[in-house]
């Protein structure tokens, strides 16, 4: 798979961020899911998974995680805004670095562990990774939309002043012919 698919399977999760939603609300699980599932038929990224036991679970929270530590901006410029752990999937040595030293360190480790050490580890590489990236090209210019949060006249909204307006239109019709 080519990095332009990797960046391409992000683009959802992007715009979701963007207008305000979340890693960890539904929508933002199943695009995570969609992006795990995606790298994992990258057969350098499968490869690498298989080879430090990292399971497509595994990926769903490294990139949930590197996501929710670097808010509110986790994107680095890139000729536009690519959150940072999309990187680690496009170029693959940065996944398998993060990878083996997962295993190294987890090795043995219970599960409740393991998975606090995945998501150590897991914030240190999306901070070196942003904080570098940022001291070379500058912040990357990503703005968090709260529409969620907004009351939105919306199309709901449209129907309502439309109707609105009907009704007084005939109604001062009505008026006019009594």
């Amino acid at each position: 798979m080519s990095k332009i698919s990797i960046n391409i399977a992000e683009k959802g999760l992007l715009t979701h961020i963007r207008m305000g939603g979340s890693v960890f609300d539904p929508v933002g699980k199943e695009y995570l899911v969609k992006f795990a599932t995606k790298a994992l038929s990258d057969s350098s990224i499968s490869e690498i998974a298989r080879r430090y036991n990292i399971s497509h679970q595994d990926i769903c929270l490294i990139y949930a995680n590197m996501i929710s530590e670097l808010m509110p901006n986790p994107c680095i410029d890139s000729g536009g805004p690519l959150l940072v752990p999309t990187l680690f999937f496009m170029e693959p040595f940065r996944f398998e670095g993060l990878a083996s030293e997962i295993s190294a360190r987890t090795a043995g480790d219970s599960d409740d562990e393991r998975l606090r050490k995945l998501m150590e580890l897991s914030f240190a590489a999306a901070r070196q990774t942003w904080n570098a990236h940022t001291t070379a090209r500058g912040e990357a210019r990503f703005v968090i939309q709260d529409l969620g949060g907004k009351k939105s006249t919306g199309c709901a909204g449209l129907i309502i002043i439309g109707a609105t307006m009907v009704s007084g239109t005939m109604y001062s019709i009505y008026q006019v012919l009594t």
